[in-house]
């Protein structure tokens, strides 16, 4: 995609921006003049998508979308990107902050839009992708994802679409962390510099460190039991004690 901006990280921890903005995407809205269950039915009927759109200086604004031109906002913005939100004539520069989908069929519900000055910074969540698992060497170690995002905070046209983490030259017991990160000057990541993002683990020893916790926790859990039935126990004697104290 032309204009994308993405970061690349190659172990052991360089990185590299291919295109230092993004291309705002464009997409067309309209003001919707009720809201409710009712409207937003009759709006999916029609084609169009229920959405939202507020900031620090935008009181929060109900618009539709064409769920038509959504799905292809969704297919080629990944994670916080930049919009230009046409409504009703007037332009907004917009995050896609939140999207609603139907926790079965999937369909889109609806969609919050975040409206932002391109003069302030902002905070945003920003993916993480795992390249070049297929190039690493295989030593029997697994790949293991520990973060699929990092909040970053920059102005709204440096926001990146991801950061793309390069595993080929890990080894088994290697990992990279936050720290290891490098973004452009501008972006700075808050997410905590210690956490991890991939480790190579020896699949072998997590089954073992399993089984030794199944091991320790089984005699917790028959001491447990025995004294649930020592309790149970003790309660029956003392009901038939009362029983026959009442029967004297």
């Amino acid at each position: 995609m032309q204009g994308e901006s993405r970061l690349v990280l190659s172990c052991p921890g360089r990185a590299r921006r291919t295109n230092m903005s993004q291309a705002m995407l464009d997409l067309s809205a309209q003001t919707r003049r009720s809201t409710g269950k009712g409207t937003a039915n009759q709006l999916r009927r029609r084609g169009l998508l229920p959405a939202v759109v507020y900031g620090k200086d935008h009181p929060a604004q109900p618009v539709a979308v064409g769920i038509r031109d959504m799905q292809a906002i969704l297919r080629r913005a990944h994670g916080a990107h930049l919009i230009s939100l046409k409504v009703d004539g007037a332009s907004y520069p917009v995050l896609l902050k939140e999207v609603q989908r139907h926790p079965v069929s999937r369909q889109l519900l609806h969609v919050d839009f975040q409206a932002v000055d391109l003069t302030r910074k902002v905070t945003a969540h920003v993916p993480v992708v795992l390249v070049g698992e297929s190039r690493r060497q295989a030593d029997g170690g697994v790949i293991q994802a520990g973060l699929h995002q990092v909040e970053v905070r920059c102005l709204p046209t440096e926001l990146p679409d991801a950061i793309e983490v390069d595993v080929s030259g890990l080894k088994m017991g290697g990992s990279l962390t936050v720290g290891d990160l490098q973004v452009p000057e501008g972006v700075e990541i808050l997410t905590p510099a210690e956490d991890v993002v991939v480790a190579v683990i020896n699949p072998a020893r997590v089954t073992a460190a399993e089984q030794k916790e199944e091991e320790a926790a089984a005699p917790a859990a028959a001491e447990g039991e025995a004294a649930a039935e020592g309790a149970e126990g003790a309660k029956s004697e003392g009901a038939k004690e009362e029983k026959a104290a009442a029967k004297a």
